[in-house]
């Protein structure tokens, strides 16, 4: 009787330690669609710099042009 309230106890103590597994697939998600995220705004400043060597301005200038963000 004792060993299985031992059980119990060791097995309790590692549920309250262990991450939900609910919360470790929503951070997982996140941390995807940020890796896309950046992806594409790394692809975009590639578009966005070709743009500006075309016309020989400046990124700056290609951002106010197209009003985009400069900040970022």
């Amino acid at each position: 009787m004792k060993s299985s309230k031992g059980k119990a106890r060791r097995k309790a103590k590692k549920q309250i330690n262990r991450p939900d597994s609910t919360k470790v697939a929503q951070l997982k998600h996140i941390m995807k669609l940020m890796h896309e995220y950046n992806n594409l705004k790394d692809a975009t400043q590639l578009v966005i710099g070709a743009l500006a060597a075309m016309k020989n301005v400046s990124i700056r200038s290609t951002h106010e042009m197209y009003d985009l963000p400069n900040n970022e």
